[in-house]
């Protein structure tokens, strides 16, 4: 972990903090910070790794998974991580394709750790961006790209102008 992506997850860290004690929403995530709750065992992993899958084709992000932003009642709840979902967060590694379908070991993308927080530990995933000539990977067939704070899938358009670029 980079001291600088460290010190942007305290940050966060101390905003939700603050709004969780104070009742208060402001809104941490954006094109580079993804929260995800997936607190229980029954979690769906696909957002994880839909999110993933677009931090490695745009600009890296930072998913913290245990606390999520309730925007519908502008709030944030803190479930924490279940260490029971271990065995999925080692699968992450293992979900994505080049074009042609090649699973692509991306082990060198991504980072794990986990952090105290309020009375839980969260899961943080720290994901570096593909090199230019590495991009575009897809998860379930599809490529996705992080455009400010949500996943978009990657039209076809570009996906061929990314392999003309790479030819």
């Amino acid at each position: 972990m980079t001291e600088g992506a460290m010190k942007k997850v305290d940050e966060i860290l101390q905003h939700i903090e603050f709004c969780i004690n104070n009742n208060q929403f402001v809104k941490q995530e954006n094109e580079k910070v993804e929260l995800k709750d997936n607190s229980h065992q029954a979690s769906e992993w696909n957002e994880v790794f839909k999110t993933t899958d677009a931090f490695l084709n745009t600009n890296g992000g930072i998913i913290l998974i245990g606390v999520y932003e309730d925007q519908k009642n502008n709030r944030y709840v803190f479930k924490g991580f279940d260490f029971r979902n271990e065995d999925k967060v080692k699968t992450i590694v293992n979900q994505f394709t080049d074009d042609e379908g090649n699973k692509k070991d991306i082990a060198e993308n991504i980072r794990f750790g986990t952090k105290s927080f309020l009375n839980g530990q969260l899961l943080i995933i720290y994901v570096d961006p593909l090199a230019d000539d590495e991009k575009y990977l897809f998860f379930n067939n599809k490529a996705y790209e992080r455009l400010v704070t949500c996943d978009h899938r990657i039209s076809d358009l570009k996906i061929q102008s990314q392999k003309e670029y790479k030819a």
